[in-house]
Formats: C-alpha cells, structure tokens, sequence
C-alpha cells in the first residue's frame, strides 16, 4: 500500500466523495483510482485508513460503510457493469499511449475513452477472466503479448531473435557489431545496449537465460563476430568514475573492481587502457591522473 503524506479528515473524505459524485454522478468506490482533488490519494487509500485506521482517522469502517451513512442509506453506485470486450480494451491501451506516450497500469486512474471505469476496475476483470476474447489476465501480460512491451514503462521485452535482429540492424547501419557502450538503440526510444546486456546477464525482461550480448553474438554469428570492446573516450571515462562515486560515496581506483555501469569491465582495466592507449583513449595518463585532472577543472 502506497504511503498517504497527509492528514485525513472525515470531513475531507465527505467532501472529496461528494464532489466525485457530482461530477461522475455516482459515489465513489474504492477502485476508482486517483481523486480528483487530491492526486497524491487514491480510493483505495482511503479505504484502507478508514479500515485500518492511519494518518488521523481512527479505523473500523469501510469506504462504502461511511458513504452509506452520509448518503443517508442512498448509496448508488452507477449504471449496470458495462460490457468489455479485448478488442475494446486495446482500443483503450493504444488511446492511452498516444495521448499520455506510456503504456497504463492498474493505478493509471480513469480510462479516457470510458469515464467510469479506471484501469484498476480492467486490471480486477481481466484477473477475473470478465473481458470476452481475452485469454490474458492481467494489464502487463496483455503489453507483452499484443504490443511487444515488458512493462508500463514501455521495456522491450527480449528474447535472443529480438536481440540479434538488433544487431543485425546495427551492423548494417554501422559496420561493427554493438557492444555494451555503444549507446541507444536505433528506432528503439529510451533503450540503451547497456541495458539489454544488463538484462540478458540477470535473465530479465523475459530473456530464457543468462547469458551476455557478446557471448550470444559468438555463439549465433560466429566468425562475423570480431568483439574489439568498448570503445571510450576520457569523459566518458569521469562519467563512469561519478556515477561510481554516487553509488558508493568515493573515486574509484585501479583496484575498485567492476566498473558498475560497463558490466565484464574492471577499473584495472580501464586503468591500463588509459596508459597504453586502447579502446578509442589516447594512451599516456593513469586513472588517477585523468580523475585528478577533472578534480582541477571542476
């Protein structure tokens, strides 16, 4: 359950339930989402407090315990279950997308395209198997299965055919095989090649295995393959030592072990690279130095 920051009040709850009323024309249930005039709560969220008591309300009672008493017993909670079919519900999911330009969730609150349902209420049918045609039963596995998406927040998901055509794509357009630091991934927005090997190491994102890109680029292309390794530069170096210094509160050295954002790669050996002059660096200055000298510069 998602934290409240705020103090909640009966009164407050009145008000808010009364304004949804007066807008949606029926009183709120504990599945509808966001409130209108508090966007940081969720109906659920009230439920709950009011069930278990938390952030100033004592507990003891239901949402619709409490909108049964201030209704006066008159608590209608709109129109007959609509009907819903998978072909409307990808409807919904592609006008979702295109308006918002993220997949929606279970607390993505109401559905544009059918005001009085939210994407919680669809997520509890889907669960339910209440959506005709659907075989999917829930919101994510729908992504996966229908728009090729790991999650809401748009993830490819990958398997080793999505990967090296992929590659392909990339040798193709750039004459050299991708490597872990070989940047974003054409025609595929917010993906980086880093993160699909990061991904393929752990078995993530519906990868069968673990395995690296450059271990699945061997076995699948063989002699095509000629891994030459990352390629840097000295800033993309001071990037790497800053992010390792956000993450464990000091510079890293020759001897700090893994690199954490260029997997299979150690500071020893981005030291050495920078002494002799391999992997796109000039050659001639330790880590030390080239860390020290952007100290200065800063």
């Amino acid at each position: 359950m998602p934290r409240v920051n705020r103090p909640l009040t009966l009164a407050d709850i009145r008000r808010w339930a009364e304004y949804h009323r007066a807008n949606y024309g029926r009183w709120p249930r504990r599945d509808d989402g966001y409130l209108d005039g508090a966007p940081e709560v969720t109906w659920n969220m009230i439920d709950d407090r009011l069930r278990h008591g938390g952030n100033g309300l004592k507990g003891g009672r239901t949402l619709s315990q409490y909108l049964r008493q201030i209704s006066g017993g008159d608590l209608k909670y709109g129109p007959k279950k609509r009907h819903l079919t998978f072909k409307q519900l990808l409807g919904w999911i592609d006008s979702h997308h295109l308006r918002t330009g993220t997949w929606p969730h279970d607390e993505s609150g109401r559905v544009a395209d059918a005001p009085d349902m939210t994407w919680a209420t669809v997520h509890a049918r889907l669960k339910k198997g209440d959506v005709e045609g659907a075989r999917e039963r829930s919101l994510s596995r729908i992504l996966r299965d229908h728009r090729g998406v790991w999650d809401s927040r748009g993830s490819m998901r990958l398997s080793p055919a999505i990967v090296l055509k992929l590659a392909d794509q990339h040798f193709a357009r750039t004459g050299a095989w991708p490597v872990t630091m070989s940047g974003p991934v054409s025609g595929r927005k917010g993906e980086l090649w880093c993160n699909i090997d990061v991904a393929m190491r752990n078995a993530r994102r519906g990868y069968p295995r673990r395995q690296s890109l450059s271990q699945l680029l061997q076995d699948q292309r063989g002699e095509l393959y000629r891994p030459s390794g990352p390629q840097l530069t000295e800033s993309q170096v001071m990037e790497l030592a800053a992010a390792h210094e956000r993450r464990y509160g000091t510079r890293p050295h020759a001897k700090s072990g893994d690199v954490h954002r260029l997997p299979g790669v150690r500071w020893s050996q981005i030291n050495n690279w920078l002494r002799l002059g391999k992997h796109g660096l000039r050659g001639g200055r330790t880590l030390a130095e080239v860390l020290a000298g952007a100290a200065a510069h800063a």
